[in-house]
Formats: C-alpha cells, sequence, structure tokens
C-alpha cells in the first residue's frame, strides 16, 4: 500500500464516517459511546492531515511493514460501519485502524 492508497481509503472512510446513516446511528446510542465515536472521528482527521504533508520517504517502510494490518482493519471497520448493528464493534474496529496508522503518522515529520 502507497502512501496515495492509505490517504484514498482513510478519506473514504472519513466521509464513511460523517455519512448521515452513520451520524443517525450513533445518536442513538450512549453519551459516552458517542463522546468516543466523535474522538477516533477526529483523530482520523488529523491523522489524514499529518500523512498528507508527510514524506513519502518518511514513512515508507512502517507502511509496508503495517499494510496487511491497516488493510485488514480498513475491512473490518467498512463491514460494522455497513451492518450498523454494534456501536461498540465500530469503535474497536475504528480504534484498530487509528493505532495502525497513528504508528505511521508519528515518524512523520
Amino acid at each position: 500500500m502507497t502512501r496515495d492508497e492509505l490517504l484514498d481509503e482513510l478519506r473514504e472512510l472519513e466521509l464513511n464516517l460523517r455519512s448521515p446513516e452513520v451520524q443517525d446511528f450513533f445518536l442513538t446510542q450512549p453519551v459516552d459511546v458517542r463522546n468516543k465515536f466523535v474522538s477516533y472521528r477526529e483523530e482520523i482527521s488529523f491523522l489524514v492531515g499529518k500523512l498528507t504533508n508527510a514524506e513519502l520517504e518518511e514513512i515508507a517502510d512502517k507502511l509496508d511493514e503495517l499494510s496487511d494490518d491497516i488493510n485488514a482493519g480498513i475491512t473490518s471497520l467498512r463491514e460494522k460501519i455497513q451492518a450498523l448493528n454494534d456501536a461498540i464493534e465500530i469503535i474497536n474496529a475504528l480504534g484498530t485502524v487509528l493505532g495502525h496508522v497513528a504508528r505511521i503518522a508519528a515518524i512523520a515529520v
């Protein structure tokens, strides 16, 4: 996965997380669950910005190392978002993706 492919995936994910269906679903959830979702969604936006400005050579090795995990995490998250039946599963899957992406962004300048 290249940086551009990762950014495309994350931007699409970011749009999905802001869709009316997802928003409406999380409005029915307890406040603590909504707050966690909003926090993670904002972190995705921050990391997209950071990776957009990163130099490719700085993140290439880490991206190669984590590519399979990121792809699997994004696929899992998309499935859970599409189902929209368990907020905790969505948040856990989102947290997994964030963890991988944050490891890449941490080395970006």
